[in-house]
């Protein structure tokens, strides 16, 4: 489920950003995203508002496509936004 994803992602984030944010600056912007994401999500914004967070989210991870040099919590991390995107446009009403 997104809720269960969103739980997970929140223990893989600081990790992840911390371990490869130095070479990997867009995760800080993914960092914001997710948050945003979450906050308007437990809110229940409407579905376009929802929609514009995660096409950023699309575009800063290249469709949620983990870079060369990504450790397995990197990867780990883009397969859970790529869940979560594909869980709000699908499930959301």
């Amino acid at each position: 489920s997104v809720l269960a994803a969103f739980k997970e992602l929140d223990a893989v984030l600081p990790v992840v950003r911390r371990v490869h944010g130095g070479a990997h600056p867009e995760l800080e912007k993914v960092g914001w995203l997710v948050g945003n994401l979450h906050a308007r999500l437990s809110e229940g914004t409407d579905r376009s508002e929802l929609n514009r967070i995660l096409d950023q989210l699309r575009e800063v991870t290249g469709g949620y496509t983990a870079p060369s040099d990504a450790c397995e919590g990197f990867q780990k991390e883009y397969q859970l936004l790529s869940q979560i995107d594909a869980g709000i446009r699908t499930e959301v009403k």
